[in-house]
C-alpha cells in the first residue's frame, strides 16, 4: 500500500479559481495558513495519480454555517456544512475521502457553497496516497493577498509579485540593456576604424603607384646626335685585286666596283686592253648596282 503524502494548502498542483485569501491563523493548521474565501462558485482543483485522496478543512469560529460542493471524477457528490462555534476553531477537520480509488489518474474540483454573509470557507491541505499531477499551464490563482495575522507572505507555488521583484526584474533588464548596447557600440566603433585604415592604406599606395607611374612615362631629354662623316675619298684595294671607292652623297654611300682582273691581262697579248674606265659602272644617284660576277680564275700547270 502506497503512503499517505500530505500536500499544503500553497502546493502548485492545486489550481485555484475564483478570490481566496491565503491567512496566517495558527500553527495547529499544517503549513501555518489555509486558502479562504467567502465567494460563492470560487473553487479548488487537485489532480492525483493514486488509490486515494482526503481533504481537510478549517472551521473558523463564528455564528454560521460553512458549505462546500465535490465534484470527483466527473461526478457530482453530496454537498457538505459545517457549523461554526461561537467560541472555538476546529483545526485538520476531514471534508472528504474518496475511499480506495484504482491506481489511476483523478481529480477532485471542491467550491464554496456558501456566500459572503455565511462563515468562510478554508482549506487547509489534501492527503494523496499516490503522487499529485502537476496541471498543464498552470493556473495563477486569483487571491487577494490580505490576512489577519502579523504575517501575509505567501508560501508554496502562488506568484506575488511585490513592487521590490518588479524593481529588481526592472534593474536586470536595465543592466542587460546598457551592456548590449555597449557591445553593439564597441563592434561599430571597431568597423568604422578597420574601414578608414583600409581606405587610408588604399589611398596611400595609390598615391605611391601614380608617382611612379608619373616618374617611368616622363620623356626624356633628347641629345643632338652628330652625323657619322664618311672618308670623301677613300680607296682599298680587296684580295682578289679589286678596288673600291666610296663616294659620301647626301649621307648615302654608293659603292663602284672593278671587275677582277681577267687572264688576258695576266698574259698580255695582242688583244687591245680595255680603257680602265670602261668597266666602271656608272653610279645611279641613289642605288648602286649589282657587282658582275667575273669569270673564273684561271688553273695554273707547273
Amino acid at each position: 500500500m502506497v503512503d499517505a503524502v500530505n500536500i499544503d494548502d500553497t502546493d502548485p498542483s492545486i489550481t485555484y479559481s475564483g478570490s481566496w485569501q491565503i491567512l496566517s491563523n495558527s500553527p495547529l493548521e499544517f503549513g501555518g495558513g489555509v486558502h479562504s474565501t467567502t465567494q460563492n462558485g470560487a473553487s479548488a482543483t487537485i489532480t492525483f495519480k493514486g488509490t486515494r485522496l482526503q481533504m481537510f478543512c478549517t472551521v473558523a469560529n463564528g455564528t454560521g454555517n460553512e458549505t462546500a460542493d465535490f465534484i470527483f471524477d466527473g461526478r457530482s457528490g453530496p454537498s457538505l456544512t459545517r457549523n461554526s462555534h461561537p467560541d472555538m476553531s476546529y483545526y485538520k477537520d476531514g471534508w472528504f475521502d474518496s475511499g480506495p480509488v484504482p491506481d489511476d489518474v483523478h481529480v477532485l474540483t471542491v467550491s464554496n457553497g456558501g456566500g459572503p454573509s455565511d462563515t468562510p470557507f478554508q482549506i487547509d491541505y489534501f492527503s494523496v496516497n499516490g503522487s499529485v499531477v502537476q496541471p498543464s499551464g498552470t493556473q495563477t490563482p486569483s487571491a487577494a493577498a490580505s490576512s489577519t495575522s502579523a504575517s501575509n507572505t505567501p508560501t508554496g507555488g502562488l506568484a506575488n509579485t511585490s513592487p521590490e521583484s518588479r524593481s529588481k526584474s526592472s534593474s536586470t533588464a536595465a543592466i542587460v540593456g546598457g551592456v548590449i548596447g555597449g557591445l553593439i557600440f564597441l563592434v561599430f566603433v571597431i568597423v568604422l576604424a578597420f574601414l578608414y585604415r583600409r581606405r587610408r592604406t588604399q589611398h596611400i599606395v595609390f598615391s605611391s603607384d601614380l608617382q611612379e607611374t608619373v616618374e617611368t612615362t616622363r620623356p626624356r631629354t633628347l641629345t643632338s646626335v652628330t652625323p657619322f662623316q664618311l672618308d670623301s675619298n677613300p680607296t682599298t684595294t680587296s684580295p682578289s685585286g679589286e678596288s673600291r671607292t666610296n663616294i659620301a652623297f647626301d649621307n648615302l654611300t654608293t659603292l663602284t666596283e672593278k671587275a677582277p682582273l681577267s687572264d688576258a691581262s695576266l698574259h698580255p697579248s695582242s688583244t687591245p686592253t680595255a680603257s680602265p674606265d670602261s668597266s666602271e659602272a656608272e653610279p645611279h644617284p641613289l642605288t648602286s648596282r649589282q657587282r658582275p660576277q667575273s669569270d673564273a680564275p684561271p688553273s695554273y700547270e707547273a
